[in-house]
Formats: structure tokens, sequence, C-alpha cells
């Protein structure tokens, strides 16, 4: 999915660390969603599913 930004960064040892926290922050962000423990998510899907 972030697969555009993680490109935008060289193979480089400078931009290690900020390549592991994007994936480290992406796998806990799409656990939350599967997990229905994302306010945003969840609040998106009950406008979606009260007024769609």
């Amino acid at each position: 999915m972030l697969d555009p930004l993680m490109n935008t960064y060289p193979e480089d040892k400078n931009f290690e660390e900020i390549i592991s926290y994007i994936r480290k922050r992406n796998a806990v962000e799409i656990e939350k969603i599967s997990a229905g423990t994302n306010p945003e998510v969840e609040k998106r899907y009950d406008r979606y599913v009260d007024y769609g």
C-alpha cells in the first residue's frame, strides 16, 4: 500500500531508520483497521452505514 512512499527513499544506510519506521507504522495501522480499533475508519464506516 505504501510502496510509492517507500520508493521515494533511496536504499541507503541514512534512510534505513525512516524506512523501518514507515513499515512498522503501516503494519500497526493495518492491524488496527483489521481489528476494528481505528477510530477514524470506524467513524467513516458508521457514517456510510447510517447514511449511505
